[in-house]
């Protein structure tokens, strides 16, 4: 009888177990699903977030047979950006793909000299944005940096011509200096007999420079 009473106790102790054990199993299985919801939530929320920001592909996709040589985006609330050509070309370009503000984008010739009635072309080397004012500067195989106004369509102003190519431009964070690399850039056919050793120029901007007016 005894053996009887301690058989039935442990196969209710075991299905006591058991049913703990299932518990568990349900109460894991549940929280493995909350977990699974909330990062597959998480994922959504983050393509979401890339598929706003890869608007920015479109820079790749402009309708346009140009060669682009550099690239440099507005600081300013990311509206837009500007691209650069070797066929001395800039075009300015918006972010917003809507009708309306795509009606505002624009390029424009520069950086290119006449000698002797011939009209030469040079490729657009560096662009880099004023963070305060929201002009840019570019510098050209032409030796020349120049400083523009996007928005109202005009050269603010030109520096002195350099000894060399303009191989990169960036303006300090508070925009009162503009770093200017100058480099051969081996643009022509043929190698001159002296090649423009590289320097790199501090100069300092003034408002006069880089202020629209």
């Amino acid at each position: 009888m005894k053996k009887k009473e301690s058989e039935e106790a442990n196969r209710s102790k075991t299905l006591e177990t058991v049913n703990k054990l299932k518990a568990k199993k349900r109460k894991l299985l549940q929280q493995a699903e909350e977990e699974a919801s909330a990062l597959l939530t998480v994922i959504n929320l983050e393509k979401k977030r890339l598929r706003q920001m890869v608007v920015v592909h479109s820079i790749w996709n402009l309708p346009s047979a140009y060669h682009f040589e550099e690239s440099g985006l507005n600081p300013s609330g990311n509206q837009g950006y500007v691209l650069s050509s070797i066929e001395g070309r800039v075009a300015v370009e918006y972010l917003d793909t809507s009708a309306e503000v795509q009606k505002k984008k624009y390029a424009f010739k520069c950086h290119r000299t006449k000698e002797g009635g011939i009209e030469n072309i040079y490729p657009v080397n560096a662009i880099s944005f004023h963070s305060g004012y929201n002009t840019f500067a570019t510098g050209g195989s032409d030796g020349y940096v120049n400083i523009w106004d996007g928005f109202n369509k005009k050269r603010l102003c030109q520096f002195h011509r350099y000894s060399a190519s303009i191989a990169s431009l960036c303006f300090s964070h508070d925009g009162t200096v503009l770093a200017i690399a100058c480099s051969y850039m081996y643009e022509q056919e043929t190698l001159p007999e002296n090649i423009p050793e590289d320097n790199v120029f501090i100069r300092y901007v003034t408002d006069q420079e880089t202020k629209p007016k």
